[in-house]
């Protein structure tokens, strides 16, 4: 029981925190887009959904002396389910139910409100390569892989895959096309493994430069 307890304290602790971020991100949006339609009417539809999905709001706060305060629109506050240890599956579901997962959440928000261009995307992941490290290449990789995402949530994993091996550098790409990783995540194994071999062939080429720069024999000049 003292687990079940544990649990749900923590989802329920998660559940909050994710609470405030919606709720930060929409008080930003609401100054942000204040004199656009779009604001009211995409939070009027989240009301009126609200009123069949256990949706309580929020009062509105005081206003008085705010000529813009009939724009302001209370953000829906949703209830977590409370689990009590029995049946798991039906307590999921209702989950699943009633609240967005992240990925839809911030989909339904970067629909709305994002204004990156897909062409620029597009041309901007086509032109990825790897200027540095195998991880700082990820990150912008996996920056620009959400952003292909939003557009196409379709694409397959192969195609990131074989993307993310075009942009490599050609000493760890090489190995990489002959190795012919099936995941995106082999992908990236091999890709840091090669990395470290690469850098260790490197280093034990400049130290052994070194050594023969240190012991070079010294011919005297005969007089």
């Amino acid at each position: 029981m003292g687990a079940q307890t544990g649990m749900q304290a923590a989802m329920e602790a998660n559940h909050r925190m994710l609470q405030q971020q919606i709720q930060s991100m929409a008080d930003q949006m609401q100054l942000y887009k204040k004199n656009k339609s779009v604001l009211g009417k995409g939070l009027s539809a989240a009301q009126e959904r609200g009123s069949t999905s256990q949706v309580r709001m929020q009062p509105a706060p005081n206003c008085e002396g705010n000529q813009h305060h009939n724009n302001y629109t209370p953000f829906p506050k949703v209830e977590f389910p409370n689990y009590d240890g029995d049946n798991t599956r039906t307590w999921i579901k209702k989950c699943n139910r009633d609240l967005p997962n992240w990925p839809e959440f911030t989909s339904a928000i970067l629909d709305r409100f994002d204004d990156q261009d897909l062409e620029l995307i597009v041309g901007e992941f086509k032109k990825l390569h790897q200027s540095g490290t195998v991880t700082d290449y990820l990150d912008s990789f996996e920056e620009l892989k959400s952003h292909m995402l939003i557009f196409n949530k379709d694409l397959p994993e192969e195609f990131f895959s074989a993307s993310f091996i075009s942009g490599l550098r050609e000493d760890i790409k090489g190995t990489m096309l002959s190795m012919r990783p099936h995941t995106f995540h082999q992908a990236l194994s091999l890709a840091k493994k090669q990395e470290s071999t690469v850098e260790a062939i490197l280093k034990r080429a400049t130290q052994s430069y070194k050594n023969t720069q240190n012991h070079k024999p010294n011919f005297k000049t005969p007089p």
